[in-house]
């Protein structure tokens, strides 16, 4: 039913307060532009206190939104938002990585955390997940996924050198490219259909009359910018680059927001798109075998520890595409479990990676050998880190995978399919495969002479935050945290 402009008027001051939390981003992000400009040379760091008040205090919302929304679920804005306590929860989790980044920043002691531009742009990041996570609408969808975009495109090359500067345009073309394909796909999409919200029972209806190959075609471009968020095969060729030119801080933060957020818009049009096409769950399987296969088999000839890292990265997507391929309650479950054990592994990895190449001035693996008899925090805490990112027990790293793999088991049990078995057999390969790369790190801090005299000096800013990030890793392994959400 069509509204009048007075009717629409009223909805969308109906539905205003349900936006406070995006509100309060968008606030934040051009008090953080205000600020910049006009105490930027007498006033430093007052951005980064002011982006973690913000961000602590929407953070707060998110957390009231999470924990009194209970079931409710449905459309508001007029359709272009979509609120229920499964997005609360993953917006709780995107504020949380980028409280973490700015801590992680501040760790890092890096010039380019006394600017201005990296908070407003961290905002700007975070305020495009909220958007695409929370949307079905395919216009919000491509408007959000580029403000996170263009906002990573720029937060790459503050390192400001000419490595973080090749990074940066090779990023820029990568995103151009998949955000062409997913703009191509969305304007056919809504051509057939007439419609631009996915999650419309007439945007099926209308999409059923076409044949399936024209369904295929433009689903699979329609993924392919999500994919791209993703860092999943055959979009993954940034992440190597870009892993190994921008700050610390912000590939960490680059390694776990947008990759979940992504994989989650990739579930909600799972979810709308399998009973309409059920090839779309054989594309996600397929897409997640190459990255898991890609992904380990890459890390496996890097020396570099941030390109390992990135190889990981990839694999780590692939791990995750196994319940969007699954689909259903437990899958959800496990992605969920999995998103949290990941945010926390990761961060805790290149935090202590940072540490490492503040002692040695170096990002090669053979450069750290010897650190961990002479730093013991270090040694322990890159153990438990590499262990979990394995999948080894007594970490939630094990606990995550088990998950994961019990759903793809059940959903064998219960298609047949023997794609879900090939997939389920050669990711069990793959856990093994990826134990080469994880241990070695540890293996050459501990059974490794030192090839030179390390500059070792004692951050306990890494330390404790590391600390505070990986002791959930070990926690959760006993006690694992499953709610039961909603989408």
């Amino acid at each position: 039913m069509l509204l009048s402009l007075d009717e629409k008027l009223h909805a969308l001051l109906r539905d205003f307060p349900a936006l406070w939390p995006e509100t309060a981003l968008a606030g934040l992000f051009v008090l953080l532009v205000v600020i910049d400009l006009v105490f930027r040379r007498r006033a430093a760091g007052l951005t980064g206190w002011v982006t973690l008040a913000g961000l602590a205090a929407v953070l707060g919302m998110m957390v009231w939104r999470f924990l009194f929304l209970g079931n409710e679920s449905g459309p508001y804005l007029l359709g272009l938002l979509h609120r229920s306590s499964l997005i609360a929860f993953f917006q709780c989790l995107f504020t949380i990585t980028a409280l973490l980044a700015v801590l992680f920043s501040w760790a890092e002691r890096q010039p380019y955390r006394r600017n201005g531009e990296f908070a407003v742009l961290l905002v700007s990041a975070v305020l495009g997940m909220y958007l695409m996570v929370g949307t079905t609408h395919l216009l919000m969808l491509y408007l959000s996924v580029e403000l996170l975009s263009i906002s990573s495109y720029i937060l790459t090359y503050l390192a400001a050198n000419r490595k973080s500067a090749a990074a940066s345009v090779r990023y820029i073309l990568f995103g151009a490219m998949s955000s062409g394909v997913m703009l191509y796909g969305m304007s056919w999409l809504y051509g057939l259909t007439g419609l631009l919200d996915f999650a419309a029972d007439g945007f099926w209806t209308a999409l059923a009359a076409q044949p399936d190959a024209v369904k295929a075609a433009l689903l699979v471009l329609l993924a392919g910018g999500l994919l791209f968020k993703v860092a999943a095969v055959p979009f993954h060729v940034w992440a190597p680059e870009v892993y190994d030119a921008a700050p610390l801080a912000v590939t960490a933060f680059f390694s776990v927001a947008p990759k979940v957020a992504g994989l989650l818009v990739l579930f909600t049009l799972s979810r709308y798109a399998a009973p309409h096409w059920t090839g779309f769950q054989t594309f996600v399987a397929v897409v997640a075998v190459a990255s898991i296969t890609v992904g380990n088999f890459g890390a496996l000839v890097q020396r570099n520890a941030r390109r390992l890292l990135a190889y990981s990265s990839v694999a780590q997507a692939g791990f995750m595409l196994i319940p969007v391929a699954v689909g259903g309650s437990f899958a959800v479950q496990g992605f969920m479990f999995y998103a949290i054990v990941y945010l926390c592994m990761n961060t805790g990895a290149f935090l202590l990676l940072h540490a490492l190449e503040a002692a040695t001035g170096s990002d090669q693996i053979g450069d750290f050998a010897g650190l961990g008899t002479q730093r013991p925090w270090l040694g322990v805490g890159m153990v438990a880190a590499m262990a979990a990112l394995a999948g080894l027990p007594p970490t939630a790293g094990f606990t995550a995978k088990l998950l994961v793999f019990s759903a793809l088991w059940q959903a064998y049990g219960q298609s047949g399919d023997p794609l879900l078995l090939a997939l389920f057999v050669w990711g069990l390969f793959n856990v093994a495969v990826a134990l080469f790369y994880y241990l070695r790190i540890p293996y050459f801090m501990f059974f490794k002479p030192a090839v030179q005299e390390p500059t070792v000096v004692f951050h306990w800013p890494e330390a404790v935050l590391a600390a505070l990030v990986l002791l959930p890793v070990l926690v959760l392994f006993f006690k694992p945290f499953l709610p039961s959400l909603n989408f």
